[in-house]
């Protein structure tokens, strides 16, 4: 979800992007004015956690066949492997895999990267011990 952030920012859409995460009713709810609102403004949704949503996600398939959304209109899912996402949804998409390296020292090589250099340079200068030790 940080990557579909950065892209929102570089592609000029940062106040444009709404993040919603999906598990639970309050969050169908949202999710459903959220997109509403995007596909006739060009906005963007990134829908955190759709595999805890499977039923909710089928009527979503439903409304995205309905809508006239504007072009710039945008959905993005994140979710984890699961069989009872449904399949035509999956198809219909562009689909991204990212799938982190396995293992704690891979994991922290791949934290480690990702930290700006600017964030690691700010004062005061134990800081940057504290992450050396995590």
């Amino acid at each position: 979800s940080v990557r579909v952030m950065n892209l929102a920012r570089t592609m000029g859409m940062d106040g444009k992007c709404t993040a919603l995460a999906m598990g639970s009713p309050e969050g169908f709810s949202q999710a459903d004015t959220a997109i509403n609102v995007a596909a006739k403004r060009g906005h963007w949704v990134l829908l955190k956690n759709v595999h805890l949503a499977p039923s909710w996600l089928s009527s979503l398939e439903k409304r995205i066949h309905r809508i006239e959304p504007n072009q710039n209109f945008r959905v993005f899912m994140t979710m984890e492997v699961n069989p009872r996402v449904p399949a035509n949804l999956v198809r219909m998409s562009n689909v991204v895999i990212f799938e982190p390296p396995r293992g704690l020292k891979s994991s922290m090589v791949r934290i480690f990267n990702a930290l700006p250099q600017q964030r690691v340079d700010r004062a005061p200068a134990e800081r940057s011990r504290l992450y050396f030790l995590l």
